[in-house]
């Protein structure tokens, strides 16, 4: 909207990842409220705000529902209704049926169990992650990851 574009950087730039908890916490801190702030300043057309929202929101929710509520109920840390284990649980299955299918699509039958296995550690850490970068709020400043400069 304001003329940048992307890849107009003078030099060549190699981004990594987050490599510490707190690199992926500043990402995480800064996309989410990025995308909280071009929600409410309406930067984008409404069914695009509305699809962002769905996205962001419904996965939060979703992961918090099947993938925190199946282990919690059933260590009787929380209190689920019947009525919604059988949604809990065919949500958990469809995610590891998902993750499980395009991993071994992509990398074969191996790779896939264990990309299934580890997948629940990484997406919860990830979920921590998220919701530690909500707590913080609004970094109101542009944090930036360390990268490396490429000749």
């Amino acid at each position: 909207m304001k003329g940048f574009t992307a890849f107009n950087s003078e030099k060549r730039v190699f981004i990594i990842p987050p490599l510490t908890f707190n690199d992926a916490v500043k990402q995480r801190r800064r996309w989410l409220w990025g995308h909280l702030r071009i929600l409410k300043e309406k930067l984008l057309p409404l069914p695009n705000r509305l699809r962002l929202a769905f996205f962001e929101f419904f996965g939060l929710g979703l992961f918090t529902l099947s993938t925190l509520g199946v282990p919690l109920h059933y260590l009787g840390l929380i209190t689920m209704p019947e009525t919604l284990l059988p949604f809990t649980w065919s949500s958990l299955l469809l995610w590891f049926g998902i993750r499980g299918y395009a991993i071994g699509k992509n990398m074969g039958l191996k790779h896939a169990i264990t990309g299934v296995l580890t997948s629940y550690a990484t997406v919860t850490l990830n979920f921590i992650v998220n919701a530690i970068g909500l707590i913080k709020g609004d970094p109101k400043k542009f944090d930036v990851i360390e990268k490396q400069w490429v000749d």
